[in-house]
């Protein structure tokens, strides 16, 4: 059965990473649970799979694209802090599918602890893997996150704003912004130019960005 190919491994201190052979079975394990952490309409809801992929399908023609389910294509790395699970297990979303069973049974034992979870399925590439690498290190290392905030201060507010409205459009929630921010900036050149924002302008806030994040995991015992 798929659901049994869904994996965890410890790969930095309290960062969890789910993986499987196909990457669908890793988003639809993530995609309730994403979205209740970081989406604009469902954060800390509950709702059906139904109801989101309804949702989904109408934002996608807003902007441009299909009328279709598309997520597993769209994004193909998922993240979210372990608290998000909780609801989850106290049955407050109702049915789960095969792949959110496993999801909650591969980290049943961290119930109560603070953990980092992501999702990249097995021949993602690394540029992947590190952006959902960051987001876990943001939650989980204080310092880090610090680090990353008072860089992020160094570039011009119009550039960030403009990375803040398209990251509004394809459905964050402002409250994972800054985080979106310092990982779009040091992994997603094609998405930030897309953004409208100025190369030369961030290429300073980039190279910190990275150095930091390669500082931190290294420190954590990750190799670059």
């Amino acid at each position: 059965m798929k659901l049994q190919k869904l994996e965890s491994k410890e790969i930095l201190e309290n960062i969890f990473r789910v993986s499987a052979p196909r990457f669908t079975a890793v988003g639809m394990a993530f995609c309730r649970p994403q979205e209740t952490y970081e989406n604009p309409k469902f954060r800390g809801k509950t709702f059906s799979l139904d109801e989101f992929k309804d949702w989904y399908r109408k934002e996608s023609v807003k902007r441009g694209g299909a009328d279709r389910f598309h997520y597993c294509t769209v994004y193909r790395g998922w993240n979210i802090p372990n608290e998000i699970l909780e609801p989850f297990y106290q049955g407050k979303f109702g049915e789960l599918s095969d792949e959110e069973k496993r999801l909650l049974e591969l980290f049943e034992k961290l119930r109560g602890k603070k953990a980092y979870i992501i999702g990249v399925s097995e021949g993602e590439s690394l540029k992947t893997l590190k952006h959902e690498l960051s987001h876990g290190l943001w939650y989980t290392d204080g310092s880090y996150k610090a680090k990353s905030r008072a860089i992020l201060k160094t570039i011009p507010k119009a550039q960030i704003s403009l990375l803040e409205k398209y990251l509004a459009l394809w459905g964050y929630h402002s409250a994972v912004f800054k985080d979106e921010d310092h990982t779009y900036i040091m992994c997603e050149s094609a998405s930030v130019k897309e953004a409208g924002l100025d190369a030369k302008i961030i290429r300073p806030a980039k190279k910190d960005l990275n150095e930091n994040y390669n500082i931190t995991f290294a420190k954590k015992g990750g190799v670059i």
